[in-house]
């Protein structure tokens, strides 16, 4: 279990860092934002890909990218939304002191789906 995990964080990093630079930046902050929209697509998707290459069922396979596109867009949304409530800006300390959290919000979606990789592959 520990190289998907390994494959999932390297997959974030993937997905948030260069994809998410490729794109022109937007507004996460709208519940129906097309740029989180895309960006937590890219999540779900490359997880898809990531759990496929393990040999984990499609089925559960498709619930566990669902699973990641959903908790990704909840936890960017809620983060854009504080920072934009607290108005801060990306220069400042308290934002990446923010950012911080919002990775750890990230890296607890991936041991979440391995818990569930797990308690459904002994059963």
């Amino acid at each position: 279990m520990e190289y998907i995990l390994f494959a999932l964080l390297m997959k974030h990093a993937v997905a948030d860092l260069l994809i998410q630079s490729l794109r022109p930046p937007g507004d996460k902050s709208k519940v129906f934002s097309k740029t989180n929209f895309y960006h937590s697509a890219d999540h779900g998707i490359l997880t898809g890909v990531v759990l496929l290459a393990f040999l984990i069922p499609w089925e559960l396979v498709i619930a566990l990218a669902i699973l990641d596109f959903v908790l990704h867009y909840l936890i960017d949304w809620s983060k854009t939304n504080f920072v934009k409530h607290m108005n801060w800006d990306r220069d400042g300390k308290a934002f990446w002191r923010v950012q911080a959290f919002d990775q750890m919000g990230h890296y607890l979606t991936y041991m979440l789906l391995i818990v569930i990789i797990n308690v459904i592959s002994n059963t």
